[in-house]
């Protein structure tokens, strides 16, 4: 079944996808360029929102009028900021947890989406009660170095 996702829906991928860099500012030393694609992914994610699929106030698609508004930018660049934010309380409330997978990424080199999501256990994003799947696994938080097949 395919699922096509929501605003909502969207903002929480775009937070999976800045997990990474979210648990290298919480528990190392920092933002740093191994993150580059997720960022890349979360950017992609929000700005097709804003400009291509009519998710927030504007319903025209920029790329058929070959023009972007000055204000998207800040608007993605503000909405990218809150997901990171996010995605840093979840890596602090998993403190321990998000510390044993990266021992098993610097000894194994590769993980896949199963190792992560049994390495963080069941919970669920910081979703309203009617949207969570309770004892639903966490999707697991792109990375790089992470297989996420």
């Amino acid at each position: 079944m395919t699922t096509i996702p929501t605003w909502q829906g969207l903002l929480d991928i775009a937070a999976v996808n800045l997990g990474g860099r979210a648990a290298d500012i919480v528990l190392g030393d920092g933002p740093n360029a191994g993150a580059e694609s997720d960022l890349a992914n979360a950017t992609a994610l929000i700005l097709s929102a804003y400009e291509r699929q009519g998710l927030r106030d504007s319903l025209v698609s920029a790329p058929v009028l070959s023009m972007r508004a000055a204000d998207t930018f800040l608007a993605v660049d503000s909405e990218l900021r809150r997901q990171l934010r996010r995605a840093m309380t979840i890596v602090r409330a998993d403190r321990e947890q998000v510390a044993q997978l990266v021992e098993k990424l610097i000894e194994d080199r590769v993980l896949s989406g199963e190792d992560v999501a049994n390495g963080l256990g069941t919970r669920t994003l910081d979703l309203p009660a009617k949207r969570r799947n309770i004892g639903a696994k966490a999707p697991a938080p792109p990375r790089h170095g992470v297989k996420t097949s």
